[in-house]
């Protein structure tokens, strides 16, 4: 592998976009889920997991499109 390849595969859009809604769902989920554990209220953790998926594509139906806003609003 040269370095030209590595550097291809991180300026593709589609990867970076993935990239930033994975990380950004980990950091939230992760924060949301040690804080329900905390409070002893795990299922609290599991619930809003299954929970973001329905707001995600509600926000996709609602906004026609892949509205970054909407779909972050959507989701809380």
């Amino acid at each position: 592998m040269n370095l030209e390849f590595l550097l291809s595969i991180f300026t593709d859009y589609t990867l970076r976009n993935v990239a930033l809604g994975s990380a950004l769902l980990g950091i939230t989920g992760g924060i949301v889920g040690a804080f329900a554990v905390l409070r002893r209220q795990s299922l609290l953790g599991d619930a809003l997991s299954h929970a973001a998926l329905p707001g995600i594509g509600l926000a996709f139906l609602l906004s026609g499109g892949k509205a970054p806003c909407g779909c972050c609003w959507a989701e809380v």
